[in-house]
């Protein structure tokens, strides 16, 4: 979150204090407060350079807070929602008919709902899905899930009929996965690298250098002083888009930050933001539901 702009981040400061019991949703496998702030403040950080009127921050409490408690809704102690993709199906659906924020309802929707399902290693298997994922956040906005799909149907006598099918489409077309590697922005990688004496600059014609703090040997082997030096260049698409897993791989070599150096991947990147990269991902989309 330190890396978008600082308005949006004293705003995202400011929420977090004004919402009381802020940890209330923080559960292993569910998705809470700041999760979802995170999210809303991120999408809005990555399209405020193409959006000059953007409307953003939270409208409600209450009304965030009843989305975030329909993962925990139950009766006689037992869930109404038990299954990994039944809670994924009835936060979405909540998060965007509730309107907790004053825009982009459907924007943090449809981001919390690819990271909550990524949280229990679930992806889409439709090779469509970004622009399938955007009508469904769009169509349950609408009420128009009966206009839309035929299998709707097949739901429409039983309560809570739209979040069934949600739950019924989201079990259809997901399926476990392995995610092996990390991925960052260029503006996380830079926060991570520097850590280790290691930063991305100037940025230059579609490039930029990895710069890392050395201190070279001077005449007779005495230290000379310490200065950046320039080990790598990397290609460059924008500091919110995400690093190439190659130029990842060539700068962590080019600096030591290796497993054969004692560095584990695991650890350098704790710090990275999986929803900025989620953000990069989906970014067609995301635009898209500005206008929808």
């Amino acid at each position: 979150m330190n890396n978008i702009h600082p308005l949006l981040l004293d705003d995202y400061n400011r929420t977090r204090q004004f919402i009381k019991n802020y940890d209330a949703f923080n559960k292993e496998g569910y998705i809470g407060y700041d999760e979802v702030l995170r999210a809303h403040y991120l999408i809005t950080d990555y399209f405020s350079d193409e959006e000059a009127s953007l409307v953003y921050g939270l409208k409600s409490e209450t009304l965030l807070g009843s989305a975030l408690g329909r993962q925990f809704t139950g009766f006689g102690g037992v869930d109404k929602y038990s299954t990994p993709i039944e809670i994924c199906g009835t936060l979405f659906y909540g998060l965007i008919k509730n309107h907790a924020f004053h825009d982009g309802n459907k924007r943090t929707a449809f981001l919390i709902l690819i990271y909550h399902l990524q949280k229990h290693n679930l992806q889409f298997i439709d090779k469509n899905r970004k622009e399938r994922i955007e009508t469904l956040a769009v169509k349950v906005a609408a009420n128009e899930l009966d206009e839309t799909y035929d299998r709707f149907q097949k739901f429409k006598e039983q309560e809570d009929a739209e979040v069934r099918f949600v739950i019924d489409y989201l079990e259809r077309n997901t399926r476990k996965f392995n995610k092996r590697f990390y991925s960052v922005t260029f503006a996380d990688f830079d926060h991570i690298l520097k850590k280790y004496n290691v930063k991305l600059s100037n940025p230059h014609g579609g490039f930029i250098d990895v710069c890392q703090l050395k201190t070279p040997k001077g005449f007779l082997g005495i230290k000379g002083k310490e200065k950046w030096c320039k080990v790598l260049q990397i290609g460059f698409t924008g500091w919110k888009r995400k690093v190439g897993m190659k130029a990842l791989k060539e700068t962590l070599k080019a600096t030591n930050l290796t497993s054969d150096h004692g560095y584990d991947s695991e650890v350098i990147f704790k710090g990275a933001e999986p929803l900025s990269i989620l953000i990069d991902d989906y970014n067609d989309p995301l635009r898209r539901l500005k206008d929808k």
